[in-house]
């Protein structure tokens, strides 16, 4: 009887009425198996640059729009693109005389860019806020934060600049709203300070740093001025319009 009991011993002492729970040698040795046969596996591969979707598409759509415009075309169809997709400021002075730019000028200007080093610049930044934003909310999120920051980087640029010829053109201020965005989104995942008392320190170098650029700096390699306003418009509206989007695409 007592031989019997015994043949039903497990080597860790259970009967074979109990399931057998890995001694913690055995333990041990499940685990460096494992990361053994993990050593031995060969990776999948990844691509170099694993950037998703619909920022991939929106750096091919400036890139396209900025090799047409400077490689392909005539300088005219430059010229013309920078007089009817701009944003100038003094078109809103005279309102019934630009009735169709004063619509798409908001929108147009973040799409043209001065030259190959200002696109070169936004494009890194795009990939750099865009890709975490769009990984973290999705495409059609990262869209809408995009364009409503492209509009408020112009909102805040017209107040700033009212009357003003000079034309500003890039994506700095959607980028800037993605960069905003992406603290928010920081802040809900528990990975910076909660309220304002996270966000302040954000805002005041992110502000200090466009003013000193449009005061001391300009675009590496070219000359031409820097429009904090857009990137300080385009950082709040991500922002502020971060909960308000959030609460419309859960309705819809």
């Amino acid at each position: 009887m007592n031989d019997e009991h015994n043949d039903k011993k497990k080597l860790n002492g259970h009967t074979d009425n109990v399931t057998p729970f890995p001694s913690k040698k055995e333990r041990q040795d499940i685990i460096k198996q494992k990361l053994k046969s993990a050593k031995q596996a060969k990776p999948a591969s990844e691509p170099i640059v694993n950037i998703p979707p619909a920022t991939k598409m929106l750096c091919l759509i400036l890139l396209t729009i900025h090799v047409v415009l400077y490689t392909l075309l005539p300088l005219k169809y430059l010229v013309m693109a920078y007089a009817k997709l701009s944003f100038m400021p003094y078109i809103y002075t005279e309102p019934f005389n630009h009735l169709l730019m004063i619509f798409t000028a908001p929108i147009t200007h973040g799409f043209l860019h001065g030259g190959w080093m200002h696109i070169l610049i936004n494009l890194a930044m795009l990939i750099a806020f865009g890709s975490g934003v769009e990984r973290l909310i999705g495409a059609r999120a990262f869209w809408m934060f995009f364009i409503l920051s492209v509009i408020g980087g112009a909102a805040v640029h017209l107040i700033f600049f009212w009357g003003t010829v000079n034309p500003m053109i890039g994506a700095s201020g959607g980028i800037s709203g993605l960069f905003g965005v992406l603290m928010r989104l920081l802040q809900d995942r528990g990975q910076m300070p909660p309220g304002w008392r996270g966000l302040a320190p954000v805002c005041l170098i992110w502000v200090g740093i466009s003013v000193l650029f449009a005061l001391f700096g300009s675009v590496p390699g070219e000359n031409a001025e820097i429009a904090w306003s857009a990137h300080v418009g385009g950082f709040a509206t991500g922002l502020f319009a971060y909960p308000l989007v959030f609460r419309w695409l859960n309705k819809s």
